[in-house]
């Protein structure tokens, strides 16, 4: 920001386009080359979005973290607008993205294993970016994935453990593994439940 608190033109285009992003469900990932004059973007994270409402919606989310599966906790990430469909579950320590909770989808019948992260911003020295993270119906995100802004998953996809997610899992198949390359049908072996 400019003395006397007003914003530079810089900093106006940037919040203007973030809000076409947010209104306009057909962008799914925007890069900024950023521009500010701090050492990298991260620093001016304040600048993208209203510090008080983030703080706020980190504070809860933080709160929802420790809570177990249920529709109460759905139904407060809604109100932070977070998309979340039918018979979704989210187990302990999942964080949903705080910062642009509104584009993030999760829709119906979705299991979503415990300390994941469910990215749509990222920040890094000289950009930063928007995206809109998308997890289809019957998808299941097993524990300690991370999800990158931008992805999507399809459905009936499943995550493994300990995954790193960096672009779109088609679905019906099986991604794991750092970054998660996907298996073949003949790669994957799973044992019938009795």
């Amino acid at each position: 920001m400019a003395v006397g608190g007003k914003m530079s033109k810089y900093w106006r285009e940037i919040r203007g386009a973030i809000n076409q992003v947010l209104n306009d469900e057909g962008i799914k990932i925007v890069n900024f080359a950023y521009k500010g004059n701090k050492a990298n973007s991260q620093d001016d994270w304040h600048k993208v979005r209203n510090p008080l409402r983030a703080l706020f919606t980190a504070f809860v989310f933080e709160i929802l973290r420790k809570t177990p599966p249920c529709k109460f906790k759905n139904g407060i990430y809604r109100l932070f607008g977070v998309k979340i469909g039918r018979g979704v579950s989210i187990a302990y320590n999942v964080l949903p993205d705080p910062l642009f909770p509104e584009l993030l989808a999760i829709e119906d019948n979705v299991m979503i294993g415990s300390d994941c992260e469910l990215a749509t911003h990222e920040f890094l020295s000289q950009s930063f970016s928007l995206g809109r993270t998308v997890i289809k119906r019957n998808a299941m995100i097993s524990g300690y994935t991370i999800i990158r802004r931008g992805s999507t998953i399809g459905e009936n996809a499943i995550t493994g453990a300990l995954c790193f997610v960096s672009g779109d899992v088609e679905e019906n198949t099986f991604v794991g593994g750092i970054p998660a390359p996907v298996q073949t049908a003949s790669e994957i072996v799973f044992d019938e439940v009795m």
